[in-house]
């Protein structure tokens, strides 16, 4: 999820950082023993999320790889970190991390998706990038703009990561890892996109 991180308060183990989850008011991240609030986000960040997962549930219906939103949390044994992305995919069973015995917490997403917002862009570019590309079973990384109809998806190669966009409102994105294409047109539907200021003439001087 791509909101606002405030301030940690103390050091906890993870276990007891689940608990206090599952009694908190506000979702947290876990950072290797800081736990982070998380402060809410836009309308138009919620609607992107919305049709992210109501058109993955309609196109992975009956396929094995299962969709899920933003209230199910991810680690990263790398970073000992616990997340909450937008929306992942998990194909097969589900792993689920051991410390945690509420089955709240998952181990190997093949794709994530994040959408940015601008409290968070740098975060989701760059820190959480890493965390998510050091889970061995993630195939894809998505990541949505919410002021533009923009779609990032970095791809794991026998090389490396591979960084492709759709880019338009008629663009498609191919998330190619569960066979699944998402128009953008559907993924922004219902988003007000700020106007953008054309630029302004440039001034012409005469001289006598």
């Amino acid at each position: 999820m791509t909101q606002a991180l405030l301030k940690p308060d103390r050091r906890i183990s993870f276990v007891q950082y689940v608990e206090r989850e599952s009694r908190a008011e506000v979702k947290s991240e876990y950072h290797g023993g800081e736990v982070f609030e998380m402060s809410g986000g836009t309308i138009d960040h919620s609607r992107i999320i919305r049709n992210i997962a109501r058109r993955l549930s309609e196109k992975l219906e009956g396929k094995p790889c299962e969709p899920f939103e933003a209230n199910l949390r991810l680690f990263s044994r790398v970073y000992d970190r616990g997340v909450y992305p937008d929306a992942q995919v998990i194909c097969g069973p589900i792993d689920y991390h051991g410390p945690d015995m509420s089955r709240t917490t998952v181990l190997n997403p093949s794709v994530v998706f994040e959408v940015l917002s601008p409290t968070t862009a740098a975060y989701d570019r760059g820190e959480k990038l890493q965390v998510y590309l050091s889970i061995p079973s993630l195939k894809q990384y998505v990541i949505l703009e919410s002021d533009k109809p923009l779609v990032e998806i970095f791809t794991r190669t026998d090389s490396g990561w591979l960084r492709t966009e759709a880019n338009g409102i008629e663009s498609t994105a191919l998330i190619a890892s569960i066979a699944v294409e998402l128009k953008l047109s559907e993924l922004y539907l219902g988003v007000e996109f700020p106007a953008r200021t054309p630029p302004e003439a440039s001034a012409t001087t005469q001289t006598a």
